[in-house]
């Protein structure tokens, strides 16, 4: 097809088979000569839309993975290579094999070289065309070059013993519910164990002869619609017609279910309504199997295995001895460290069955896609099919709960091996992830949630994962802490930091110490039992390239992968933090330490991740070790020589240095390196840093994705790999703002197309794109701004956690005083680390969004300081100048009479005392003043509504933006009618402006080719305008006619038209049915009595014209009115209007001495926050504080949120309140405003509402 000095382009024909097309290439030594190749490979790129492979020596490589030996890489070079590749939309297709393919010479005095210089590619095309392709690197004979082989098919396995998968897309077909309700009712009478196995074999019966292979009837569909279309009678023959659009309901049928199918398979978590993205799921899942599949490992000698068996052999005789006990380990026991005894009543709570709210909740909390168990049914399965299955599996969580034995019988697990490197050579390269079934899962979490309580007081402070209130980010900030004050270390004292990395952790764990520690950390024994049920009763299958190898039982270890096991293995590694401490204490290890009688640190821990903090001397690494060897000895665990590591401070001397590496088998390091994902380093800030991350977003938005994604598709990504690729590095430091400049460069190139060669037409400009969709833009976030809220984040978590270890190491580090200092400046110093610098640079920013919430107003200064909601300071509002600057405001009230409001109007406005009254008058007995944040509502910190603060979005509302977003409609379709009304639709007129020409319509003679042209008064657009529009199509059709010789517009545009409408609604029809999107539906609303023996405390906030009040009600089981209040609170927002209801709503049914209360708001902001997992107890909002002391008191509070409809009394009595005096006002008998509502009420009177179902 075309040759070149570097290549020959050829084209595959194969009888019967889809022609694809091969570029061999062999790349110039030349740099100069290779940049004039990746020229015309990508011309190549952009012309060929058949399948396409491009292979051979490309004397070049991506990144430092692809060298070793020889001097330092060329990472300009590195990213030409990179980029072009990306640029092409061309896939890896990786290797099996020898990891380096060229043998370079060896030089004198020099390391021998070796490169990955040789590779193939293809684009996503040939990828899915040749799904089970794959690259061999074949022995070197007479070359320095390793040959490679393209091979088609990789020999399959010995054993086809595929478990079963259920498959989301059966749920497509229109007969599967029926079938599932009846198959599941012939099984009525078994247990949930014996059920699903019947249901397995059904479901096999089901899809071979009803479901059928939809891969075969796409083919035949589109076969047929081939032979319509080519017949002389197309569009005369309305049988054919109609066959046609029956095919087409038929086709869209299949295309959703084909979607559904590889969305499983890719295991990606996000999807676009109305859009086909199936080429994109297709390609991510051949993609990642390819990588997952296993076809050759080395040995313990190195030699390589290939043959199945023999592969099949070594792999699970590895985890055979992996997971089997070694030696009985001594137990190990100290008297002096010991936890309080737990409530007894909090036990017996703990060791009670399960309720059905918890079982249905831990079966919610489990991601729907996630790769099932050994039975195979995913949690999608058990969640869409609650209703049906619900006892069942009730049933079963509680006789396990009961009778502990029974869960062998769903223990079995599949062992998924996920490569822990990019392109691994031996077994223990893999990492081993449990796949459990559901029905275990489900047990698991409800023991998760029972245990989460008891940690955060129980577990050492020097542990930070999975602890709740306990972050990632604060192991990373004191590590970070740390490794400055090394660096800047002086004098003869010198200390160490050692990395410790054990040993495949979870899998070596000893059973007996987990058992020993569950009993001293205090899980009473009925848990305890379950607990370790759960774990010795696993069975094991290794999932090899999709099959199963045979059955084996461990004797040690816990599953990753298993909801439980995290927090095992935390409670485990918790006595090695109790030995450590008790060492410190007894001065058997000497910490590190910050600052001169300042705080000290010893060790960090995150699950297995453990840094450890010493001085450095010979005695203390004698001490270190006869620890680690210790614990390593009643574990089981295994250190990890080669990847563990020691770093010196600064000051420590060489001989020392020597002395302690001699007694250790650790390497020295200059730097932590990478720690929990963040990079420690000691080089300065800057782009270098963020190389991971970089490449990580890179990565996301690689070029092959843009070209199988729509426009929608493109965007959505765009905007998801923000969120865990970028916003972890935000959360502990500055991200220099080349970074981000950089990162919203690759986003505005993945959604239009740009490559370095070649730049897109960005349709809408970059700035637009970062407005809130309600104001004409896609909501993308400034990575600035983001960066800026997630420092005030930790300055809010420092002044409200000030006892946590990494706020206290801070603040004492820096002698700060942060947590209740006014100044707007604090002063830094040239040696402080970055991060402090980066968060008292923001300091001033955080005072301007901060606000006092009043508890004794004995620490808030009345004028100077900003308390008053909706307000400034208050000395900008006084009505005289002679003002005593250092009140606070608990001198301007008392605890008798609240606010005293003679004072507060002689030396304020009226309109400013009303906004002073309305929140709760300081009291002598109060809790301490605290600080809030004034961006939101309930005064917590929220990085959403930083964001918007610091971005300048105004408050969400319907807008003519908002139209389009609400619109049920494609995904592509909302985007075109979004750019149309940015007028960026790219018509002859605006490429005219742009590249000059002919600005015309290509239909209509003299007429300039505007958008609205194109869509309205087009004379073929004015034709059916009066008919249906569909903007979408009109577009294409225009395209079509204008690029596409021959090409002619459907002879009866509407009836087009009027399917496409037909085939969106269906196509929403299935996704409502599926439960991907809400379904709106009109439901009649009513109050509902409480249950006997209950009260109904119905209540509500009202603001009209800067006047807010609230009101509520009190009623029975049957309707009859126990009390009721109206309350004038003076000006605040709605949202406090609604916590002053509910606050002097309990206050009233306490003073009546009701016991059992269920709390009716229509607010679900407030129901959120007061049914959160908060500490409502240390809220900043001193109202929610109230509120939680009051659920806190000897009786029984439910809060519930309900629609308006079924509040109208509270809301009724809230309205009131308006016009009445300030204060409180108690209704013995109904005011005659709410007795035909009461009366309503007690009826059952409803109103309709439109809710999502």
């Amino acid at each position: 097809m075309e040759t070149d000095q570097q290549y020959i382009h050829t084209k595959i024909e194969t009888p019967g088979k889809e022609a694809w097309f091969m570029t061999a290439v062999y790349a110039s030594p030349q740099p100069q000569n290779r940049s004039s190749l990746w020229t015309k490979l990508l011309n190549i790129a952009n012309r060929t839309h058949s399948p396409w492979i491009v292979t051979g020596d490309f004397n070049e490589i991506k990144d430092a993975t692809e060298k070793k030996g020889g001097s330092t890489i060329d990472n300009r070079a590195c990213n030409r290579f990179a980029n072009w590749i990306n640029d092409s939309g061309l896939i890896d297709l990786g290797f099996s094999g020898s990891r380096f393919t060229w043998k370079g010479p060896l030089w004198n005095g020099h390391e021998r070289v070796f490169k990955r210089l040789d590779r193939a590619l293809s684009n996503s095309s040939w990828r899915l065309l040749h799904h089970e392709a794959v690259v061999k690197v074949l022995p070197r004979t007479n070359s320095d070059h390793h040959p490679l082989l393209i091979t088609e098919n990789d020999g399959g396995n010995l054993n086809h013993n595929r478990p079963f998968r259920f498959e989301l897309m059966w749920t497509h077909h229109p007969e599967f519910d029926t079938f599932l309700s009846q198959t599941w009712n012939n099984n009525i009478n078994n247990s949930l164990l014996s059920s699903l196995p019947n249901i397995k074999q059904e479901l096999i019966t089901w899809n071979k002869h009803i479901f059928g292979n939809i891969f075969k009837a796409k083919r035949r569909i589109m076969n047929r619609l081939g032979g319509i279309q080519r017949c002389n009678s197309y569009g005369q023959n309305p049988f054919l017609d109609q066959l046609e659009v029956n095919l087409n309901k038929e086709l869209n049928e299949i295309l959703d279910k084909e979607e559904t199918f590889w969305l499983q398979k890719s295991r990606e978590q996000w999807i676009v309504e109305g859009d086909r993205n199936t080429r994109f799921y297709h390609t991510k899942t051949i993609i990642r199997r390819r990588k997952n599949k296993i076809l050759k490992l080395r040995n313990l000698n190195g030699e390589w295995i290939e043959d199945d068996q023999s592969l099949k052999n070594h792999i699970t005789s590895f985890f055979q001895n992996l997971y089997k006990e070694e030696v009985s380990n001594c137990p190990w026991v100290f008297e002096s460290i010991t936890l309080p005894n737990l409530d007894p009543l909090f036990c017996r709570r703990m060791e009670a069955p399960p309720t059905v709210t918890e079982i249905k909740k831990a079966l919610f909390s489990i991601g729907s896609t996630k790769a099932p168990g050994e039975d195979g049914f995913p949690a999608a399965f058990f969640k869409h099919n609650w209703n049906l299955m619900k006892n069942k599996i009730v049933e079963f969580t509680q006789t396990c709960w009961a009778e502990p034995t029974i869960i062998k019988e769903t223990n079995a697990t599949l062992l998924a091996l996920i490569p822990k490197t990019h392109h691994p050579e031996f077994i223990n390269q893999f990492r081993p992830i449990a796949l459990c079934n559901v029905k275990y899962k489900i047990l698991a979490k409800v023991i998760v949630q029972r245990i989460k309580p008891l940690l955060n007081d129980r577990i050492s402070p020097h542990q930070s994962s999975f602890i709740p209130g306990r972050k990632i980010h604060d192991n990373i900030i004191i590590a970070k802490e740390v490794m400055h004050s090394m660096r800047r270390m002086r004098g003869k004292k010198g200390y160490m930091a050692i990395k410790i990395d054990f040993e495949k952790a979870y899998d070596r764990i000893n059973w007996n110490f987990i058992q020993q520690r569950l009993i001293e950390f205090g899980i009473p024994n009925k848990l305890s039992s379950i607990i370790m049920e759960g774990v010795r009763s696993v069975n094991y299958n290794v999932l090899w390239n999709g099959n199963k190898t045979e059955t084996f039982y461990p004797t040690r270890g816990i599953r990753q992968g298993d909801p439980l096991s995290p927090y095992l293995f935390v409670i485990c590694m918790d006595k090695l933090s109790q030995y450590i401490e008790q060492g410190v204490d007894e001065g058997f290890w000497s910490p590190f330490i910050f600052r001169k009688n300042g705080i000290n640190l010893s060790h960090l821990m995150f699950a297995d991740d453990l840094l450890l903090f010493a001085e450095a001397t010979n005695e203390q690494i004698e001490n270190i070790t006869e620890t680690m060897e210790a614990f390593c000895k009643v574990t089981n665990l295994k250190i990890n020589t080669a990847k563990s590591s020691i770093v010196f401070s600064k000051n420590t001397d060489p001989t020392t240095r020597r002395n302690i590496l001699s007694q250790t088998e650790f390497r020295e390091s200059k730097t932590l390196g990478k720690y929990l994902g963040a990079m420690l380093n000691n080089k300065r800030k800057g782009k270098e840093n963020f190389k991971t991350m970089l490449e990580r977003v890179q990565g996301k938005l690689k070029g092959w994705k843009s070209k199988c994604l729509s426009i929608a598709g493109r965007i959505t990504l765009a905007q998801s790999v923000i969120s865990p690729s970028v916003n972890f590095d935000m959360q502990h430091g500055k991200v220099p703002k080349a970074v981000c400049n950089e990162i919203e460069k690759l986003q505005r190139n993945f959604v239009w197309g740009d490559t370095d060669n070649k730049r897109g037409l960005h349709a809408v400009n970059w700035k637009t794109l970062c407005l809130p969709k309600h104001e004409g833009g896609l909501g993308f976030r400034k990575l600035e701004l983001m960066n800026e809220a997630f420092l005030l984040k930790i300055i809010w978590q420092l002044q409200e956690q000030p006892n946590t270890l990494w706020a206290k190491i801070l603040l004492q580090k820096y002698n700060s005083s942060i947590s209740n200092s006014p100044t707007t400046h604090q002063i830094t110093r040239k040696s402080d680390s970055d991060l402090w610098k980066e968060l008292m640079k923001t300091w001033p920013t955080f005072l301007k969004h901060a606000i006092s919430f009043i508890g004794d107003g004995r620490s808030t200064f009345f004028w100077t300081d900003n308390w008053v909601e909706d307000g400034g300071t208050l000395e900008n509002f006084a009505t005289h100048t002679n003002l005593d600057i250092h009140s606070k405001v608990g001198e301007w009230a008392d605890d008798n009479r609240g606010w005293n409001l003679t004072k507060l109007s002689r030396a304020l406005p009226e309109e400013t005392v009303q906004k002073i009254i309305a929140q709760p008058p300081p009291r002598s007995n109060g809790n301490e003043d605290k600080r809030g944040w004034k961006l939101s509502e309930d005064g917590d910190f929220s990085i959403a509504t930083t964001y918007r603060a610091l971005a300048n979005w105004t408050t969400p509302s319907k807008t003519k933006w908002t139209m389009i977003w609400n619109w049920k409609g494609p995904q592509k379709a909302k985007i075109l009618i979004w750019k149309l009304m940015h007028d960026r639709v790219f018509t002859n007129q605006r490429r005219s402006r742009i590249f000059g020409g002919s600005g015309d319509c290509p239909i209509c003679e003299n007429q300039m080719e505007s958008a609205i042209h194109t869509f309205r008064d087009c004379a073929k657009a004015a034709t059916i305008w009066n008919q249906l529009i569909d903007p979408n199509a009109l577009w294409d059709w225009r395209n079509r006619e204008v690029h596409d010789q021959g090409y002619t517009r459907p002879p009866n545009p509407h009836r087009e038209i009027e399917k496409k409408v037909k085939e969106i609604r269906e196509a929403f029809d299935r996704r409502m049915k599926e439960r991907i999107i809400k379904q709106k539906e009109e439901r009649q609303i009513k109050w509902n009595p409480p249950p006997q023996g209950w009260i109904t405390l119905n209540t509500d906030g009202s603001r009209q014209n800067n006047k807010a009040g609230c009101g509520g009600i009190l009623r029975n089981e049957d309707g009859k009115w126990v009390g009721g209040f109206s309350y004038y609170i003076g000006d605040c927002t709605a949202y406090r209007a609604e916590l002053w209801g509910i606050d002097q709503g309990l206050k009233i049914a306490w003073t009546l001495g009701l016991k059992n209360i269920i709390v009716e708001c229509d607010s679900k902001a407030v129901i959120a926050t007061l049914n959160s997992n908060k500490n409502l107890a240390n809220h900043p909002n001193a109202l929610i504080r109230n509120i939680h002391n009051w659920r806190e008191k000897e009786w029984n509070i439910y809060f519930v949120n309900i629609y308006r409809e079924g509040n109208r009394c509270a809301d009724c009595l809230a309205r009131k309140s308006l016009s009445l005096e300030l204060g409180l006002h108690f209704w013995d008998i109904p005011p005659r405003e709410v007795v035909h509502i009461l009366f309503d009420d007690k009826k059952g009177v409803s109103l309709p509402r439109i809710v999502c179902s």
